[in-house]
């Protein structure tokens, strides 16, 4: 129960581990346990499929990463269908134990940090860059009071991170550190943690991960939290995603000799200008995003003699 709120009834705990050994018992770990409905990085809706071994052993090597205290308060916001809150909320606060207050009101993050006092907040860039911009203008005066006052971690996820974010939240006294990983891998596959982060990267592999560089330099991960297999949309089969153990993440990627991962995009969205030049557009957004006036920039120019540049402006300059 949460630190702050005195139980209306007292927990009768040797009844619920009984509960819970019952159906631990029940439990085959290697069937079928849930299809995560996911678009990936392609559009094209699919199921995931994942057994309950591969989900715990991602969840446990995903919460050895933090030093997590006794009285730990996890703030989850995203929908719980998403692999990343899936595993990052509630699959980590189960196998530790930890109190996770869920949010039912997305634009009320910051009122409910404050309510709850977190110890630890997954979110994707989009939260974190929303922050960061009312930090700059002053609408946030102190971050760590206006994230309850107890955040000793900012995960992010889901999506590449702006470096000028995380190192605005380090000025401001709070660590703010990135993963990555696909729903097929379980979906963590690095991750970083105040003591290793590094501006640029996503951490080294979790525990049990493996990861390789195939010679086109995508990356490949081997993992006990691979899943069993996808339904593509309109089919009925469970098709392997990894029949050799190896799942290609379709992400380009450097391993640094420390291990960590530093991810350059995707492969299939290099652009091959009309004279035959190819442009990686993920290394030339990830520049042009870190000015403070682009709020969003995406490079397209597939087949056309020169680049062009899509670029949203940051509304407050």
């Amino acid at each position: 129960l949460p630190p702050w709120r005195a139980a209306a009834e007292p927990v009768d705990r040797e009844a619920v581990q009984m509960q819970l050994a019952g159906h631990a018992a029940a439990c085959d770990p290697d069937a079928p346990a849930t299809i995560v409905l996911s678009s990936g990085t392609t559009g094209r809706p699919k199921g995931i499929v994942h057994c309950q071994r591969a989900l715990v052993s991602n969840a446990l090597a995903s919460a050895e990463v933090f030093l997590d205290e006794p009285h730990d308060v996890r703030l989850a916001w995203l929908p719980l269908s998403h692999s990343l809150a899936r595993t990052g909320d509630l699959g980590t606060a189960l196998v530790r134990g930890a109190c996770l207050a869920i949010v039912e009101d997305r634009q009320r993050v910051l009122e409910a940090a404050r309510e709850v006092s977190p110890t630890v907040i997954l979110g994707v860039p989009a939260f974190f860059e929303r922050v960061e911009r009312a930090l700059a203008n002053g609408r946030i005066k102190d971050l760590p009071a206006s994230l309850g006052g107890r955040v000793r971690v900012c995960v992010s996820g889901g999506a590449p991170l702006r470096q000028r974010t995380a190192e605005a939240f380090a000025a401001a006294g709070v660590a703010l550190v990135e993963g990555y990983g696909l729903a097929e891998a379980g979906p963590v596959v690095s991750l970083a943690s105040p003591r290793t982060w590094r501006g640029g990267t996503v951490g080294p592999p979790i525990d049990g991960v493996l990861v390789r560089r195939s010679p086109a330099g995508v990356l490949e991960v081997q993992s006990p939290g691979l899943a069993q297999g996808v339904i593509e949309a309109g089919e009925r089969e469970v098709r392997p995603i990894a029949p050799e153990g190896w799942l290609s993440t379709g992400d380009r990627g450097e391993i640094e000799p420390d291990g960590h991962l530093r991810i350059a995009g995707r492969a299939v969205d290099v652009l091959v200008l009309a004279n035959g030049e190819k442009i990686p557009p993920a290394d030339v957004e990830a520049v042009l995003a870190e000015d403070p006036a682009i709020a969003q920039v995406c490079l397209i120019g597939h087949g056309l003699r020169r680049p062009l540049v899509v670029v949203v402006p940051e509304p407050d300059l």
